[in-house]
């Protein structure tokens, strides 16, 4: 529920209904009566697709967080980085969007030390894959600086320096029995609270040392090991290079075929107002299937993403191709569009292009499904159809430099093919 008989019955991007939980923590995971109903509300909303985006990731990463579930939070911030994060790390929705960067960056935060209540907790949701961490000067809630360790798995030391004199409760993540030491001067006043909790005496200015007793750990701060090293950011050089060639297609585009949650009726992907989601889509930028790299436009709202096959003649970069890639669907139906190759001695070659209709359960004619959605937006919300858009490829000759495509209506049925992008391979060479 988000409200006196209002059902949360509508994906949505934001949680505004779970402030209280986060980032307010009035209703806690310490709280033992306050657990189940925060599961549910998480996975209801961040399993409710069709309009989540960046900052659905970042919101979720922080909300498990504050559940100890560091695991999960990594796998929402992963999906962040795979479905919005741009090759040049940057985001957006309908144009640049500052807050979703920023809170997967206190999702983070939120994963090695939190500040909440009245206490500092150092690692609470730590990813387990994640077996070096190491903290510097975070600063907390109460004026603290907080420095700590954690090696092959396991927190080391914890140091808490004092800015203002503030009360001082830290849950340490240390393991067994611990003790205090002081940083410059004898061991400030502490208590240990039980249940993983220290409270400290700190004067402003003071600064303690927390460890496992009968152990004095070298205070070292050193940078830890990447642990899965990750694809480098960066956007493609230009010219391309290598054995694809993409192909400018959006001087040609002249449908629509996605929408947001926004607004359902700026779209019409099948003659009947239906249309893929755009949040399930891969943005506009650099998209794949099967190793082979595509220039796919998703777009903003009200604009062209795809050309509806009727006698288009689109130029591409002279090159010997071995294959020809083609990202598409049928609309209302599986579609064969008689296609010429034109090469630049003048001849022309006819080819084939089939492609599957989006609704259809899987490929029918041997291509790969390279996007998936498991909804479509109606002119009238989100439907849990499933759809997809297919890799289809067609063989050239790659002895001849092709200078052209033409794509011609689909013969044989009132079904219409969509082609959303277009690259050529040249293969061994």
């Amino acid at each position: 529920m988000i409200g006196a008989g209002v059902p949360f019955a509508k994906s949505h991007r934001h949680y505004s209904h779970l402030l209280a939980v986060y980032p307010l923590y009035l209703v806690n995971w310490e709280q033992p009566d306050q657990r189940e109903l925060i599961e549910r509300s998480l996975e209801r909303w961040i399993g409710f697709e069709g309009a989540l985006r960046g900052y659905s990731f970042s919101g979720a990463a922080s909300l498990s967080a504050m559940m100890g579930r560091g695991d999960d939070s990594l796998t929402h911030l992963r999906e962040l980085v795979a479905r919005f994060v741009q090759p040049n790390t940057m985001y957006y929705e309908a144009g640049p969007v500052i807050e979703t960067p920023l809170s997967a960056a206190q999702s983070l935060h939120d994963m090695l030390c939190t500040s909440w209540g009245d206490t500092i907790r150092i690692f609470p949701a730590v990813p387990g894959e994640w077996r070096d961490v190491t903290l510097h000067d975070f600063r907390t809630q109460g004026a603290f600086l907080v420095s700590a360790v954690r090696r092959d798995g396991r927190t080391r030391w914890v140091r808490v320096r004092s800015l203002a004199g503030e009360p001082c409760r830290v849950r340490h993540s240390l393991g067994g029995r611990v003790t205090v030491a002081g940083i410059g001067g004898p061991a400030p006043g502490w208590r240990d609270l039980g249940d993983g909790v220290v409270e400290l005496d700190l004067p402003k200015g003071a600064e303690a040392v927390i460890h496992p007793a009968g152990h004095r750990p070298e205070l070292r701060i050193t940078p830890v090991p990447v642990s899965a090293p990750a694809d480098r950011w960066g956007l493609p050089e230009l010219p391309q290079t290598g054995t694809v060639t993409q192909v400018d297609l959006t001087s040609h585009f002249d449908n629509d075929a996605i929408t947001t949650e926004m607004y359902y009726g700026d779209g019409d992907f099948d003659g009947t107002g239906r249309t893929y989601p755009m949040a399930q889509l891969p943005q506009t930028g650099q998209t794949s299937d099967d190793g082979i790299g595509f220039a796919f436009t998703n777009g903003s709202e009200g604009t062209n993403n795809n050309v509806v096959a009727d006698g288009q003649n689109i130029a591409v970069p002279q090159g010997g191709y071995g294959r020809l890639h083609v990202l598409g669907a049928g609309d209302t139906a599986g579609v064969t569009v008689p296609a010429t190759l034109r090469y630049a001695d003048g001849t022309t070659v006819a080819a084939q292009l089939r492609l599957t209709g989006w609704l259809a359960s899987g490929p029918a004619y041997g291509e790969t499904a390279a996007v998936t959605t498991s909804q479509i937006h109606t002119r009238n919300g989100p439907l849990g159809t499933k759809a997809a858009i297919f890799h289809q490829v067609v063989e050239l000759d790659a002895t001849r430099q092709l200078t052209g495509v033409t794509l011609a209506a689909p013969t044989g049925g009132t079904a219409r093919a969509h082609v959303f992008a277009l690259s050529l391979e040249a293969v061994g060479g």
